[in-house]
């Protein structure tokens, strides 16, 4: 595995999820550039080879999101396990194969990051769920432009 690209992947993601996405924000809702890497990543590397990518994009949203540092590493490294299961009976080369499973993972990851923060004060039940299908439709329809700058950066294998 060519680690400097997957750095500079890492970092270019993590940059533009920084610094871009905030300007594109929608409603509250902004897409997860690290998630739909992570997504791919699962989809079409082995998972020897993608638990550790996984791992490291979800310890990278971590330190930068200013929460809990770890929660989503874990949380992208299971991730990468589920996407492992189920990926044997899909066809995914399919952009639309790679959507769905971009959608299915941000409604869990962010349900789940929305569940253990809901007790903040000033959340409602409405709103954060509003917040949370805004957030994964927003994602989705990101997707093919994220695919596409991967693409770029030379991740053609898979």
């Amino acid at each position: 595995m060519r680690w400097w690209r997957l750095l500079f992947t890492v970092a270019v993601l993590l940059l533009l999820q920084t610094t871009v996405v905030p300007w594109l924000e929608v409603g509250g809702a902004r897409p997860s550039l690290l998630l739909i890497f992570v997504v791919w990543r699962a989809l079409r590397w082995p998972l020897e080879q993608s638990y550790l990518p996984c791992w490291l994009a979800g310890l990278a949203r971590d330190v930068f999101s200013g929460g809990q540092v770890g929660a989503f590493a874990a949380l992208y490294l299971a991730l990468a396990v589920g996407i492992d299961r189920v990926r044997r009976g899909l066809f995914v080369e399919h952009i639309l194969t790679q959507v769905l499973m971009v959608a299915a993972a941000s409604l869990v990851s962010e349900g789940v990051w929305l569940l253990v923060w809901f007790h903040r004060p000033g959340l409602g039940w409405w709103p954060t769920l509003l917040r949370l299908l805004m957030g994964t439709l927003y994602t989705a329809v990101v997707t093919p432009l994220v695919l596409g700058l991967l693409w770029c950066l030379g991740w053609r294998r898979g």
